[in-house]
């Protein structure tokens, strides 16, 4: 788009995205030193998409003595991930109101640090490698499943969460799940998604990090539990800091059926020396896609199942689908299962597990019109674009046949439930494809039904206030 100022899109490049010309992004109404906060605790879900909406593009909210500035146009969003990244970094805000959880994880780390945990974990994600682990999610879908009977009530954030750790174990440590690993998952789970709740007042107003609140307390126990857990199975395969870490193998096809710790170890060691993870790095990494893997894909299967209990003729098109299958679905069916991966699309741009990213511009830039000044926390809000009635028909509907047969020239970060650019999501591929084998191993035996109210909460992730029930019927 040619830059033009009346058309509101103006971007001067360069030393011109400082100009004193370009106004501010506006602000909604608020009161002296609170500015917007009151007005986010009561409504936490609607108060940015009705600012967005009202507003503009690019709107600056103001929270506690703190401002965010919300990007929804997909071709600023696109320029913040994409085309301008370098002058972009991931906003501090994050890695502070974590408390310390999964800072030398890929998903916090900048810099220097980010691109060698990138560089040593990406081999592990190539697709031949990622369609390895199919498998596992068509077992551990079925073991979650097997005590169910006709007519249950179940709730399936529950049984996905099982079924996706499950997955992940399997394919990053090669173990069977064990109770006791699983419950120190889930309850690190729980707590970190409560202790980083969007809308309380700790994340809005953050306390001292010394300030011993009983949040905090249940955090860091969890945590210290949770670093334990994977330590141990590192101490298992022998990471950084034990001779394995130099000893063992460097050639990833010297390995026979490796799992991904395998992967990332062979990798780790044929790094050159300086580029190569500390323990702590490892473990972090290992932590995050462990936390974040497992969370958000069983988050979009649940949302799925819920929205499928609710929309018959959706069901029996997804059921007509998979039973054409010759036996269980596998990898190899996949290019035969479009309306699963539909299905899978569609929950995750009405309920996206990782609602919103952040970012801020390391000099002053205009988006959107609007002059951003350097250091801004921008907030790009997955969660009101792929609602945007400007990009999708009937934005609140549960449509999966949209993915198929819609030829909507939309732009094209209208949908973006990985990210973008050099740090968007290194499991995506690996989540998409656990996620369209577990829903067709499900919609194979079971049919949802009778599904209750989801009311989304602004949690670390877009968790349900409440469990997400159905009624299942055996088929």
């Amino acid at each position: 788009m040619a830059d033009d100022p009346a058309s509101g899109r103006y971007r001067p490049r360069s030393g011109a995205d400082r100009s004193t010309d370009i106004p501010p992004a506006p602000e909604p109404d608020g009161l002296p030193l609170l500015g917007n906060t009151h007005q986010y605790l009561r409504d936490p879900l609607t108060f940015h998409e009705r600012h967005a909406r009202d507003l503009g593009d690019v709107v600056r909210v103001r929270l506690a003595g703190g401002s965010f500035h919300y990007v929804t146009h997909p071709e600023d969003i696109q320029r913040v991930l994409v085309s301008d990244q370098h002058r972009f970094r991931k906003a501090s805000q994050v890695a502070e109101a974590g408390g310390g959880f999964l800072t030398d994880g890929m998903f916090l780390a900048t810099g220097e640090q980010w691109r060698r945990a990138r560089t040593v974990a990406q081999p592990a994600f190539y697709r031949e490698r990622v369609e390895r682990y199919g498998r596992h999610a068509v077992a551990a879908t079925r073991e979650a499943t097997a005590s169910w009977s006709d007519g249950d009530r179940v709730d399936l954030g529950a049984v996905t969460k099982r079924v996706t750790l499950d997955v992940l174990v399997r394919a990053l440590f090669d173990r069977d799940l064990d109770d006791e690993f699983g419950q120190t998952v889930a309850e690190a789970a729980r707590t970190v998604n409560d202790f980083l709740d969007a809308t309380s007042l700790r994340t809005v107003l953050p306390l001292p990090d010394w300030l011993p609140t009983p949040s905090k307390r249940r955090f860091e126990a969890a945590r210290a539990d949770f670093d334990d857990a994977v330590d141990d199975l590192l101490d298992d395969r022998g990471g950084p800091g034990d001779d394995a870490a130099t000893d063992g193998p460097t050639s990833l096809d010297a390995i026979e059926d490796p799992d991904l710790l395998d992967l990332l170890l062979a990798a780790n060691r044929a790094a050159d020396e300086a580029d190569r993870l500390s323990r702590g790095e490892l473990r972090d990494n290992l932590v995050t896609f462990l936390f974040a893997g497992h969370e958000t894909t069983a988050l979009a299967l649940s949302y799925a199942g819920h929205l499928l209990a609710g929309a018959p003729d959706a069901s029996d098109r997804l059921t007509a689908e998979v039973d054409a299958l010759d036996g269980d679905p596998s990898v190899a069916d996949l290019p035969d299962l479009p309306y699963t991966e539909a299905v899978v699309k569609e929950s995750m741009r009405r309920y996206p597990p990782l609602y919103t990213l952040f970012r801020e511009p390391l000099e002053p830039v205009v988006l959107g019109g609007r002059h951003v000044p350097a250091g801004a926390a921008l907030v790009l809000p997955q969660r009101i674009v792929h609602t945007d009635p400007r990009w999708w028909a009937a934005p609140d509907e549960f449509r999966p046949e949209r993915w198929l047969d819609d030829e909507t020239d939309r732009p094209e970060y209208a949908y973006f439930p990985f990210g973008g650019g050099p740090r968007h999501c290194i499991g995506a591929r690996f989540a998409m494809l656990e996620a369209q084998l577990a829903l067709a191993t499900l919609a194979r035996e079971w049919r949802f039904t009778d599904p209750g109210e989801v009311t989304p909460s602004l949690n670390v992730t877009l968790q349900p206030e409440d469990p997400i029930e159905v009624t299942v019927r055996q088929r």
